[in-house]
């Protein structure tokens, strides 16, 4: 005996998830893409002109103008340049909404705070390992792009929502 509420509830499922698919995007240049990896690029683009990128050939700093403002006291710099110490990781910590959207990993700033007591000797080697070294793991410097469409008539990536899940760490 089969039960035909499955069948149904199956075809609904396969229906919802092909609406929500992205099939094709009309590029900047209007060009239409149609593969993952394309969309995944012009996301990457849409992005980059949004935030600016790198620039390798900066022009030289201007001494007589940095000069000429507010400098910063040889304790100030000193107090820059120091040690990060466990109470100043605790209070960043603190400082962060128990309901802010968890990261790619899924977790939060409220599963760090209720496991502190368990994980903070780690966090705080990786944290004070950054800044003393300058080095970060890269899964700490990802984000997923989930994209909601604005209306029901997409053509570009200019007509979609986006939300942005960073790592909290």
């Amino acid at each position: 005996m089969r039960d035909g509420n499955n069948a149904l509830f199956y075809a609904y499922l396969k229906t919802k998830q092909k609406a929500k698919s992205i099939t094709m995007l009309r590029k900047m240049d209007r060009t239409t893409i149609t593969n993952q990896i394309e969309f995944e690029q012009e996301i990457l683009d849409f992005h980059g002109s949004l935030m600016g990128a790198e620039s390798p050939n900066l022009a030289h700093i201007d001494v007589e103008a940095m000069r000429k403002g507010k400098q910063l006291s040889w304790e100030q710099r000193e107090f820059l340049q120091s040690h990060i110490i466990m109470q100043e990781i605790e209070n960043a910590l603190k400082g962060i909404g128990n309901l802010k959207s968890p990261g790619i990993d899924g977790y939060g700033a409220k599963f760090f705070k209720s496991s502190w007591s368990i994980i903070k000797e780690g966090v705080a080697a990786t944290i004070q390992e950054f800044f003393d070294h300058g080095e970060l793991h890269r899964n700490f410097n990802k984000t997923v792009v989930t994209l909601i469409r604005k209306s029901s008539n997409i053509s570009s990536i200019k007509d979609y929502r986006h939300i942005d899940g960073c790592t909290t760490f």
